[in-house]
C-alpha cells in the first residue's frame, strides 16, 4: 500500500513539479477514475485530462481543489467506473449461430 499523502503533500508536490504529474499520480494511489474526481472536486473531468497531460496550465484555485478532493477520500480503493458494479461473465447460450439462409443481398459472380 502506498504512503498517503495530505492534501498539503500533494500540492506541494504538484508545485514542485507539474501540477498535472503529482494529480494523477495520487488519483491512480486511491484508484480512482477522472470522472470520479470530477465529481468530487467540482472540475470538469474534460480539465483534470488536459492538466494531467499537459495541455492546460490550471489555476492555483483549480490544484487546490484537487488536492482537497484526494484529501477527502481516506483509503485506497478500486475505481468505481462501472457505477460500482461488479464485472460478471455472460452466461453461456446453449444456442449457436447459424445463417438463416435469407440474406437481403446475394453475391454473384463475375
Amino acid at each position: 500500500m502506498a504512503a498517503t499523502m495530505t492534501a498539503y503533500q500533494t500540492l506541494t508536490k504538484a508545485l514542485e513539479s507539474h501540477p498535472g504529474d503529482a494529480i494523477r499520480e495520487r488519483r491512480n494511489e486511491l484508484g480512482i477514475s477522472q470522472a470520479e474526481l470530477a465529481e468530487l472536486s467540482g472540475v470538469g473531468q474534460s480539465d483534470i485530462s488536459r492538466i494531467e497531460t499537459r495541455r492546460s496550465d490550471a489555476k492555483l484555485s483549480t490544484i487546490v481543489k484537487l488536492t482537497n478532493a484526494l484529501d477527502s477520500i481516506s483509503t485506497e480503493r478500486p475505481s468505481l467506473g462501472n457505477g460500482g458494479r461488479s464485472r460478471t461473465e455472460p452466461a453461456p447460450s446453449s444456442k449457436t449461430w447459424q445463417p438463416s439462409g435469407r440474406a437481403k443481398h446475394r453475391v454473384t459472380k463475375r
